[in-house]
């Protein structure tokens, strides 16, 4: 009932499609195709989660405005006991949900491109854990959606 502003970065943990075969007069070999086919299904994947993760909060908050702008004043009272800040007026439709997709692509691309390299595994060295750790800080702080929620700009 508070709530007034609310944020998700989704987190694009994604790889680039792997080999070097495109820079090669020769071509693919059986093997670089079912990678790189591989590599695409799961970006498209992703992609496709994260619109369908957008639509779902658009879906959410709608639902919570109907719900706030339905209440009589007696169950507004009953949400709200303690009532609304001083001078603030109800305003059941202020309600802003911003959704952005944070990944390596937010950072600098000498950076960005050995983050994406880091191999997917169980075990990873210290320097690269902590590399991929300050990497996500760097592109969260600098994600467009994170600006717009500490500036409190909605799109």
């Amino acid at each position: 009932m508070r709530a007034r502003r609310i944020l998700f970065l989704v987190v694009d943990a994604g790889r680039p499609p792997a080999g070097e075969w495109a820079k090669q007069q020769d071509g693919p070999s059986g093997v670089e195709v079912a990678l790189a086919a591989a590599d695409t299904t799961v970006d498209s994947a992703t992609r496709l989660g994260a619109d369908a993760f957008a639509r779902m909060v658009d879906e959410w908050r709608a639902s919570i405005i109907r719900f706030r702008c339905s209440l009589s004043p007696e169950q507004l009272r009953r949400h709200l006991p303690q009532g609304l800040p001083a001078g603030a007026p109800w305003r059941c439709d202020d309600l802003q949900f911003e959704v952005g997709v944070i990944g390596f692509d937010n950072l600098e691309g000498t950076r960005a491109d050995r983050l994406k390299n880091i191999p997917t595994r169980l075990a990873l060295p210290q320097a690269d854990i902590d590399e991929a750790i300050a990497a996500g800080r760097d592109a969260a702080r600098d994600s467009p959606a994170m600006r717009r929620y500490l500036s409190g700009r909605v799109r």
